[in-house]
């Protein structure tokens, strides 16, 4: 395990020529039809932004967070994989959250900040955009945790305490070695080769 502290990665710069969105205008485009349910789209900072193609090592990848985490995680805490989170500007879509509740607890609205224990990310081509950007989103949002599952470096980097728009630590988990999934103070260590494809 490898432990860094981090400086804040720089904000987007409004474009000129471009709108932001507000996450309600969001809603409410896709509520009346200018944007369709399932439309490969995501709220970032207020810009609708496309989603990146999935290859085959980052679908199993994703695959592994969704199949291998919930028979461990603590009463009380789900996973959601690929599916929205409302924050302050952006409504990011994780490749897998863990958040308090069950599967009905969010049957009518998305999980917010208060929820959260654990944001990740599985990262090859996206690691420079996971690294920066989606970073500072659940950093200013406040999310406790963030993971990447680096595919690239075959690791899993662990960031934690959040503030402004960083995290102050990461730790960066080998493929030999175990890393702990931390929710309300219960520690589950889990094989990194498990989550690597």
């Amino acid at each position: 395990m490898n432990a860094t502290v981090l400086s804040a990665p720089m904000a987007i710069q409004p474009l000129a020529g471009f709108r932001k969105f507000t996450v309600e205008q969001y809603h409410k485009m896709i509520r009346t039809g200018v944007l369709f349910e399932g439309e490969a789209i995501e709220l970032l900072e207020g810009y609708l932004v496309n989603k990146m193609p999935q290859n085959p090592a980052h679908s199993s990848g994703v695959s592994r967070l969704a199949s291998r985490l919930p028979r461990r995680l603590p009463d009380g805490w789900f996973l959601r994989s690929q599916l929205p989170v409302s924050l302050n500007e952006s409504e990011p879509e994780p490749d897998a959250v863990i958040v308090r509740g069950d599967d009905t607890t969010y049957d009518l609205r998305h999980p917010g900040v208060s929820d959260f224990g654990i944001a990740m990310e599985v990262s090859d081509s996206t690691l420079q955009f996971d690294r920066r950007d989606k970073l500072r989103i659940y950093a200013t949002a406040g999310i406790p945790i963030y993971w990447i599952v680096n595919l690239v470096e075959n690791q899993i980097e662990v960031y934690t305490d959040s503030q402004s728009a960083t995290y102050q630590t990461r730790n960066d988990f080998a493929a030999d070695a175990t890393v702990p999934l931390v929710l309300d103070g219960v520690t589950i260590l889990i094989p990194v080769s498990e989550l690597l494809p």
